[in-house]
Order: C-alpha cells, then sequence, then structure tokens
C-alpha cells in the first residue's frame, strides 16, 4: 500500500514540476494533493496489532539471528539476570497496584454460583 501511494504522490508532484509554469494548474494541483492527502490520511491509522504482530517480530528474529554465539554465551549471565530482575519488578508493581485497588474498595466480592 506504501509503495503505490509513493508511486501516485511521485507521480503527481513531477507533473506538477515539470508544468508548473501557470498559477491555476499550481491552484489545481495543491487542491489535488490536499484531497488525495485527506483520503489517505483517513485510511493511514497506526494499527498497534498489525505492528506487534507482523512487523515487528522479523526485526527481533533477524536480531537474534545476527547474534553471534560468542557474545550471547559472554553475556549470558546478565541476560538471565535482566529476565529475573524484569520478572520480580513486574511482579511486585502489578501486586501492589491489585492490592491498593483492592483496599480503595473497588473490587467487590465474585459470589460463586456452584
Amino acid at each position: 500500500m506504501g509503495m503505490v501511494v509513493g508511486f501516485i504522490i511521485y507521480e503527481i508532484d513531477e507533473t506538477f514540476y515539470l508544468d508548473h509554469v501557470s498559477a491555476p494548474f499550481s491552484i489545481k494541483q495543491y487542491n489535488l494533493n490536499l484531497f488525495l492527502f485527506n483520503i489517505f490520511a483517513m485510511k493511514m491509522i497506526f494499527e498497534g496489532d498489525l505492528f506487534f504482530y507482523f512487523i515487528l517480530p522479523p526485526i527481533i528474529f533477524a536480531g537474534g539471528y545476527n547474534l553471534k554465539k560468542r557474545r550471547f554465551f559472554s553475556n549470558f549471565f546478565y541476560i538471565c539476570l535482566y529476565g529475573l530482575l524484569g520478572t520480580i519488578v513486574n511482579f511486585i508493581v502489578v501486586w501492589l497496584i491489585t492490592t491498593g485497588v483492592n483496599n480503595a474498595g473497588m473490587i467487590r466480592e465474585l459470589a460463586l454460583i456452584i
């Protein structure tokens, strides 16, 4: 989609630069560019799911694939330490938030019907 939009903009701008001797044409060109921008701006919305499911994994895979084994194993202790400390910090933050929300009375008791 981006290549198509880029090609359309390139073609429009190329005709603008070649024929921009007349003022009416430049006004029409400006209106056309503004119209196309409004059309494409409505459809170009950042989708987090698209990025996180389709674009980010190949980037991470390429980074891991190109990583030398020697560098990975020389930093293995720090990688494990970062993972362990990150997990502990995440647990403590979630626990504190959950405890605070519970103590504030924002969580009600759930009556289980069996």
